[in-house]
């Protein structure tokens, strides 16, 4: 087998890298081209002015050795960081090095190479490496200019024609290589403004296609709601079809609590098609709802008291079941105890617990229950028990001479 033929390095061809990052790729390619434009004006500067007095090499020879050790390490490890900062080290090293201890020379250049320095700071790095470098070379050139221009322009040698186009050709130089910074600059924000538009009518064309499934989500929502009511109307129709005007009042009280309890159920879905998804339960106004209908059953004038704690939200299971519950317990009252009670009173205090996530309900009445028990009387009572288990809540009943009491606590509302 032949050996595989290795290709030069060729400084005029920016390598590919191993960054996939654009911002990245943009700044390998910015820092070969500075490193390149300085290894090669550097060099002819260097070529052009070695028999010249009025010219020290010595700078240009070890930013051309750093240079090309720069370039030969981009070109093998594909990568520009570390080197980057090692090289503006040094460069800047070399800069306050020529322009505080060499002296009888002119420096002209100086000021711009330390413009492109601080440049090259702030585009590779960033603004903080930027801002140091700035504030650096400006002391650096505060203490030249004070202690040391005078008696360096003092002993300056005559400048010739050779001097001046020297002088002439590196100020061009440096000119491109800040027009070349600003062109990769405007490159890199181009492409992000870019990159940013392009976000932004993703952005936009997500949001409208979010809209237009929240507004299907919310039309089926509510048809959902419809179909439920109207289909417990229909049951609740049949079943009062059923209920006799001159039957046995064990029969027909049955039906009734059914006709009763089912309507409590078809409230609820009345109360939350009124609602949005996206927002909160009114489980106040839906209380009062809740009496409302009960109340339309009964010639009783009963006085109401509430204390709602309104939560931020609750669960579609546990609000129909807290719901047959106080319907249960105001139903029982009306039912059971308010025989010869002039003013029949009802409380309803419904508290967040001192249990995260939890509410209790403390309900209570003015009446003096009957004593007789009877098959339908207990079903109301076997009704809450049973719900109040499955939204984890647990129960305790108090009877005296000045009513009754449920206490019921630990209630998951949000199930």
């Amino acid at each position: 087998m032949h050996p595989k033929k290795c290709d030069g390095m060729n400084i005029l061809k920016t390598p590919i890298t191993n960054y996939s990052n654009y911002s990245d790729v943009i700044k390998f390619s910015f820092v070969w081209a500075i490193c390149r434009f300085q290894f090669i004006i550097l060099t002819v500067a260097t070529l052009i002015n070695i028999k010249n007095p009025n010219y020290n090499i010595y700078p240009n020879l070890a930013s051309i050795t750093v240079v090309f050790v720069a370039l030969v390490i981009m070109y093998f490890k594909k990568k520009y960081k570390v080197i980057s900062i090692v090289g503006l080290l040094i460069s800047i090293v070399i800069i306050w090095s020529a322009m505080l201890f060499i002296r009888n020379v002119a420096h002209t250049n100086i000021p711009l190479w330390i413009v492109l320095t601080i440049l090259f700071a702030y585009f590779v790095f960033g603004k903080k490496w930027g801002i140091i470098t700035t504030i650096c070379n400006f002391l650096v050139l505060t203490y030249y200019f004070i202690f040391l221009y005078p008696d360096n322009m003092s002993n300056l040698p005559e400048f010739n024609r050779i001097d001046v186009i020297s002088f002439i050709i590196e100020s061009f130089i440096i000119f491109l290589g800040i027009i070349y910074f600003i062109f990769k600059y405007s490159s890199i924000l181009h492409y992000n403004q870019e990159k940013l538009l392009t976000a932004n009518q993703s952005l936009k064309k997500n949001k409208d296609i979010i809209e237009k499934q929240f507004e299907e989500i919310s039309m089926l929502y509510n048809e959902i709601h419809h179909r439920i009511k109207n289909n417990l109307n229909i049951i609740i129709s049949m079943i009062s079809l059923k209920i006799p005007d001159d039957g046995e009042w064990v029969d027909k009280n049955i039906l009734e609590d059914s006709v009763n309890r089912i309507k409590t159920i078809a409230a609820i879905h009345e109360s939350m098609f009124n609602v949005q998804p996206k927002n909160s339960f009114n489980l106040q106004l839906h209380i009062k709802t809740l009496i409302n209908n009960i109340l339309r059953l009964t010639d009783e004038n009963i006085e109401f008291t509430l204390n709602i704690d309104n939560p931020r939200k609750v669960g579609q299971y546990s609000i129909v079941l807290f719901s047959l519950i106080l319907n249960e317990l105001i139903t029982n009252s009306i039912k059971h105890a308010f025989h010869n009670i002039k003013t029949p009173k009802i409380s309803i205090n419904f508290k967040e617990s001192k249990t995260e996530n939890y509410y209790d309900l403390y309900y209570s009445d003015n009446g003096h229950w009957k004593n007789e028990k009877k098959e339908e009387d207990t079903l109301g009572t076997v009704i809450i028990n049973s719900m109040i288990k499955q939204i984890d809540g647990k129960c305790e009943i108090v009877k005296d001479k000045d009513g009754t009491y449920y206490s019921v606590t630990g209630l998951n509302i949000f199930k």
